[in-house]
């Protein structure tokens, strides 16, 4: 009865050892097709909503994680774009907007469009506007997703104003 008892032992050790050398014995293909279902399965369940990361201009702090510097760098960049005469004629009074962009994952700021304008504003010359001015915006590091970069949209406020309006209206 105990050699049994020993026979079944050794027929289970046996079994176990087989069964996880064949599932060690993977082909590069196999173990190449995991990672990628893997790889698929985690990039289904990423939060494509928030950014670990936000896009960083050259004169922003690489260790800060707020995105104070990147917003304070596109208010300049497009104040400077649109502070040449064409808005003189075309704007009565300072009024805002808000505009859309999208900095992609190679890190190239471009403006889509305007979510919101100002009842005063035409929306159509401010966004025919936006769209010849905000060309050829410089290149940034684009925002990263674990470690990853992506591309990811903003809403800008942008404070348009005649070129002979005085800052304090």
């Amino acid at each position: 009865m105990r050699i049994f008892q020993n026979i079944s032992i050794v027929r289970l050790f046996l079994a176990i050892i087989s069964l996880l050398l064949l599932n060690s014995c993977k082909t590069e293909t196999q173990k190449n097709d995991e990672a990628t279902t893997q790889a698929m399965d985690r990039f289904k369940n990423l939060d494509t909503k928030s950014v670990d990361v936000f896009p960083q201009f050259v004169d922003c702090d690489e260790l800060e994680t707020t995105s104070d510097c990147f917003y304070a760098r596109m208010h300049e960049l497009i104040q400077t774009r649109l502070s040449t005469d064409t808005l003189n004629m075309e704007i009565k009074q300072k009024d805002s907007l808000v505009a859309v962009f999208t900095v992609t994952d190679k890190g190239q700021i471009r403006y889509d469009s305007i979510a919101y304008c100002a009842n005063h504003l035409d929306r159509t010359f401010m966004d025919s506007t936006l769209n010849s001015k905000l060309v050829d915006l410089p290149k940034i590091d684009s925002a990263l997703k674990q470690g990853v970069p992506v591309a990811s949209s903003y809403l800008v406020p942008v404070v348009v104003q005649p070129i002979n309006a005085h800052s304090d209206q």
